[in-house]
């Protein structure tokens, strides 16, 4: 038995645990007043001790039900029925009732039995009580209790136990809630987290597969056309075709595994030879070692979806690369118009990833579009230059 309990405790979550000691705990207080008053009673001997007795236990069990039935409605916000309410109301009711038409003696079973009643009854409706429905209540209490047995001093003491029980409960499903909040912000953000590697891989795989698909489809098109007039330069053609189907299947490798990292010097001279090799002329300008050390990936990301654009998009002749400490752009002269009705430029993608990789990085992202002439612009902050 105490194996299958300790498995079951160690199988809940921490918040489950919690909700279970805070829940638990408030049903142990009201079923500890019920064995204490009978205890203290001793065994009925009359009939009308033993209704007493009965009375207690029924009311010891509908505050239970009463009690978690508020604990829901304070913690979720269930709706509850006022069923059990009432029938609750009428067993504190009986139980006062029979104790104030008893002798009035505080020793005897009616009027242990209705105290004890009274304080079932604050318990059990103490979630759904705040403010001026908590002070009414245990106002409420021990004027009860005074009406019945006549003695101010019982009667404040009932009603400092009913302002007791109701803060007491009060403040444990409040830490209650707080936990449930927490948890929830927990779940919320795991499940953002998981959104946001999955927006960055889809990133990812746009910039990896994005610029290979385009160049591949560029030199088959080009092996296609030189098929039949100089089929070794087709077959050079279609080489290259395969590596770089070789190196996007590496990259691809990289990318799942999480070790992908960009070379700006590398993807300026893959650019260069790639943009080339589609028969534009490439200005670079700037050296790589210009740019602080800390944006040259996010550089070298700029100058790959630049680079995939000018070949998926533009009819350009000329291209210029110009690489300084401050900013890294693309320049070409054939873009097409992308401008929609209301005269903004419609950007796909590729370009609003780039952008939020970066903000990321702490540059900013700046496109132009001027006629048939189109610039990428990735501009880093100042800052002194890293050697």
């Amino acid at each position: 038995m105490t194996t299958l309990m300790s498995r079951t405790w160690h199988s809940r979550t921490q918040v489950d645990r919690v909700a279970l000691y805070t829940i638990g705990s408030l049903h142990m207080i009201a079923w500890m007043f019920v064995v204490v008053f009978l205890v203290g009673l001793g065994v009925p001997r009359t009939p009308s001790e033993f209704a007493g007795f009965a009375v207690l236990l029924a009311t010891g069990g509908t505050a239970a039900y009463v009690l978690q039935l508020g604990i829901r409605r304070n913690r979720h916000g269930t709706a509850v029925s006022v069923w059990p309410f009432a029938v609750l109301a009428l067993l504190v009711a009986a139980a006062v009732m029979v104790a104030a038409l008893g002798s009035g003696d505080t020793e005897n079973w009616e009027i242990q039995v209705s105290h004890a009643a009274l304080i079932l009854g604050v318990l059990a409706v103490s979630p759904l009580a705040s403010g001026q429905r908590a002070a009414t209540i245990a106002v409420g209490a021990g004027l009860v209790s005074y009406v019945i047995v006549g003695e101010a001093p019982l009667a404040v003491l009932l009603g400092g136990a009913a302002v007791f029980l109701i803060a007491t409960t009060r403040i444990s499903l409040w830490m209650l809630r707080v936990v449930d909040e927490l948890d929830a912000a927990r779940a919320k953000e795991a499940a953002l987290s998981v959104a946001e590697e999955r927006l960055r891989f889809a990133r990812d795989l746009h910039d990896v597969v994005g610029r290979a698909l385009s160049v591949i489809s560029v030199k088959s098109e080009l092996a296609t056309v030189l098929a039949d007039r100089d089929i070794e330069r087709a077959a050079d053609q279609m080489r290259e075709v395969r590596e770089l189907a070789n190196d996007s299947l590496r990259e691809m490798r990289q990318l799942v595994r999480g070790y992908r990292g960009l070379d700006l010097a590398a993807e300026v001279d893959g650019a260069r030879a790639l943009l080339q090799s589609a028969g534009i002329d490439v200005t670079v300008e700037g050296e790589v070692a210009d740019v602080p050390e800390r944006f040259r990936e996010a550089a070298a990301w700029m100058v790959r979806e630049g680079v995939t654009n000018i070949l998926r998009h533009s009819v350009a002749r000329n291209c210029t690369i110009m690489v300084a400490a401050g900013a890294i752009s693309l320049r070409n002269d054939g873009a097409p118009s992308r401008e929609t009705d209301d005269g903004a430029t419609k950007h796909g993608n590729g370009l609003a990833g780039l952008s939020e990789r970066m903000n990321a990085a702490g540059a900013a992202l700046v496109s132009r579009h001027t006629g048939s002439e189109f610039e990428l612009r990735a501009e880093f902050p100042h800052t002194k230059r890293e050697t």
